[in-house]
Formats: C-alpha cells, structure tokens, sequence
C-alpha cells in the first residue's frame, strides 16, 4: 500500500519477462551477462584474482570509512568538534603543526561516513561506486572529498584497507542533499569461494554445485530453463562427460553441478567455462531517470515484486503478486508526490530487490 494512500495490486503476470505489452527483442549474449553466482563467500586474502561474474553472495563484504569534504558553501558542520579535529589532523600532516582546531572555521568542510560493497573478484586499481553520508551537514552539493581509506572485516582495528576513494562528489542535483557518490578504487584483492559442497556421513565429498541468479530484468522460467539447457548441450558436446544432467533451472536460479573432474583445485576453470556460454535473451526493460530534470520513462516490461519500503511520510506496499512500476508511478503522481521523491522511491524499490528491469541514469 501507499501510504496515507492505499494501493493494492493483483497478481497479473505468472512469468513477467515473457508476458505484457512490452515487444523483446532477441540478443545472444554469454551467461555472465545474465546472471550473478548466488552462493556464500568465504574471504581469502590472496595476490592476484581472476575476473570472474558478479554474485548476491558477495554483498555482507562490506568496507567502511570516515573522510572529509571541502569545497561546501557554507553548508559544512560548523562547530563540529570531530570535524575540526579532522582538519587539524590533516593539516598537521602537510607539515602546519601550530593550527589549533578550535581556531578552525568548519561551514566549508564536513565530516562524513563512506560504505562501499566489495565486487568479488575484484582486482587491484578496478574503480567502484562509494556512498557517502554527512554527518552533520546540511548539504554536500559541490563537494570534493580528500583521499579516504575504506576498511573491511577483520581486525580489533577495523580490518584491513581495502580501497581508497577521493575527488567530486556525485548528487541528484536536488536541494539540501546529505547523501553522494564517489569513484574509488580497489587496493587490495580478495578471493571468494563461489561453490558449495555436500558430504556424506564419512565425510566423503559426494557433490559441488553453485547457482546462477537471474537479474532481475531477465528472471523469467523460460530464459532459466534455456540457460541450463545451454549449459548441459555445451559441456556434452566438449565429451567432457558421458551422459550428465549438470543445470536445473527454476524461474529465478539455475543449479549448476560441478562435475567431478573439475574438484580437485579446476572448479574456477569449470566457471569460466561456463561463462563462455551464449543464450538467447529478451532485451532488458529499463527505467530511465533524469535526476536535473526530474523526467523518469518507464518501459512496460519493468515490473514491480511483492514488498514494501519507506521514504518520508509513505510506505509503498505490493500485494498480492508483480505489478507494473508504470502503475505505481501513476499512483504517486496521483498523490502530488514530488518527482524527487518519486526517483527515491524507485532508488528505494531497487535497493531491496523488488524492480524486475533495469534502472539506468542520464
């Protein structure tokens, strides 16, 4: 529901992808740019690291860190004592070791939060998305942030860097905006072990499998199932194996057994294999927001999942099955919801995995 207002939806489409108005058009592209490993990551530090496919089980690898932000005008944090110690800090590594921090004027400058998502296989010098958070100032439009480090889990001390970010901040161009963007780069490199394994009671390995997540603008059961077709037609004709089923497919995930040739330290092997793979896809439905503007188009494939989010005073709510984000969107227009806060909406609905579609920016 859309609160003070109400909005409920009926389920409208069994397979979204497949169904609607919206015309697809048919691209043959590789499985890596349809999917995400979905499995738990086990973190190990190591010197070097294959690119290999984005996965959801990478997401808890999350890196921290407290910067500061200049430039601002006249919408820092003003007599923040932490902010002030901060600069005096920095100064006093450029050399200025007389500068007091309570004769330091801060309504430029701010102290804020960074957290960034470790891409798994990242490697060294690979650029990421950071968000930053003020802490106490009123806006952060114009802002340059000085070189932060971002830490990881780990140690007493709050873990190991693993990468920096500095330069411009990044805002929708909305009034008094206290949350950014930043590009940062990966200075240090982790492995994550994509697969799971099953034993039994002697504690033989009897099986190592991993599963493939459709994104959400490509789950449909058709692509799932034309996907582990692919993957099991591919492998029998290399003779790798005699007869063997190796994928199974729901409407979200394919399941992809690891064959028993490729345990012994090949499994990464076997996913690159895997990733050569070509299937047909409906091309995606996209969202597409202007931020300066305040302009969204929305194609009639995006749809919108069961689920609710909050932003200010409403709640949005879907019920009862997928609906289109077109409907949704009529009915914040329909309460005066400013485009702003529509686009937060939508940022929000994203976030928490409920868009099926692309979400893209000019």
């Amino acid at each position: 529901m859309l609160r003070p207002a109400t909005l409920v939806h009926a389920a409208a489409v069994a397979v979204a992808l497949l169904c609607g108005p919206a015309a697809v058009a048919q691209q043959n592209v590789k499985v890596r740019d349809l999917t995400e490993l979905d499995t738990q990551a086990v973190m190990l530090v190591r010197d070097a690291s294959g690119q290999v496919t984005e996965y959801a089980g990478a997401a808890g690898v999350t890196m921290k860190g407290v910067g500061l932000v200049y430039g601002l005008s006249g919408t820092g944090d003003g007599k923040s004592s932490l902010t002030r110690q901060m600069v005096a800090n920095q100064l006093a590594k450029s050399g200025f070791t007389n500068i007091l921090a309570g004769d330091i004027d801060m309504k430029n400058v701010a102290s804020v939060m960074l957290t960034a998502t470790y891409p798994p296989f990242a490697r060294e010098g690979d650029e990421i998305d950071m968000s930053v958070s003020a802490m106490n100032a009123s806006d952060l439009s114009g802002g340059v942030l000085l070189e932060t480090p971002l830490q990881g889990p780990g140690t007493k001390d709050g873990g190991a860097v693993y990468a920096v970010a500095q330069g411009p901040l990044s805002t929708s161009g909305a009034a008094k905006q206290t949350v950014a963007k930043v590009r940062g780069k990966i200075t240090r490199e982790i492995l994550t072990r994509f697969y799971e394994e099953a034993r039994d009671r002697d504690g033989r390995l009897t099986d190592k499998w991993f599963r493939l997540k459709l994104r959400p603008e490509h789950r449909s059961l058709r692509l799932a199932a034309n996907i582990a077709r692919e993957i099991n037609d591919a492998y029998l004709f290399r003779g790798q194996v005699q007869r063997e089923e190796l994928a199974g497919a729901d409407g979200t995930a394919v399941k992809v057994h690891i064959p028993s040739p490729f345990w012994n330290g090949r499994e990464t092997e076997f996913l690159s294999f895997i990733e050569t793979v070509q299937v047909d896809a409906e091309k995606e439905a996209t969202v597409t927001i202007d931020e300066r503007t305040g302009t969204i188009a929305i194609d009639a494939g995006v749809k919108v999942t069961p689920g609710s989010v909050s932003h200010g005073d409403f709640e949005i709510e879907i019920k009862d099955g997928e609906t289109s984000l077109s409907r949704v969107r009529a009915q914040m227009k329909a309460l005066n919801i400013p485009a702003k806060d529509q686009i937060a909406i939508i940022d929000a609905l994203q976030r928490n995995g409920q868009i099926i579609g692309r979400v893209a920016r000019k």
